[in-house]
């Protein structure tokens, strides 16, 4: 997950463009969490469950160069942060 939103950071330094202020936020949140060596909170897991079944066809195909979609959908921990909440959300019943 922090992979993820690091890759999204830097796609959006390199690009100029892809994300939102929000999604930036976003992933610094789920980075400091890292480097912290603490879990992300019930909240965020909860943010970031929802942030995936809006965007889950936000032209995610587009990888060279990176589309707006893709960009984004790193900085809120990509692939394995879906996999995880939903995991959590089906475990907790949030």
């Amino acid at each position: 997950m922090a992979e993820n939103a690091a890759l999204g950071l830097y796609m959006v330094r390199e690009t100029g463009r892809g994300g939102t202020e929000v999604g930036r936020r976003m992933a610094r949140r789920i980075l400091n969490a890292y480097r912290d060596n603490r879990p992300v909170s019930a909240d965020t897991i909860k943010r970031i469950n929802n942030y995936f079944p809006r965007h889950q066809f936000d032209n995610l195909d587009q990888k060279t160069p990176p589309s707006n979609g893709w960009i984004a959908w790193n900085l809120w921990g990509g692939y394995f942060a879906w996999d995880y909440t939903q995991r959590l959300r089906a475990q907790y019943g949030f």
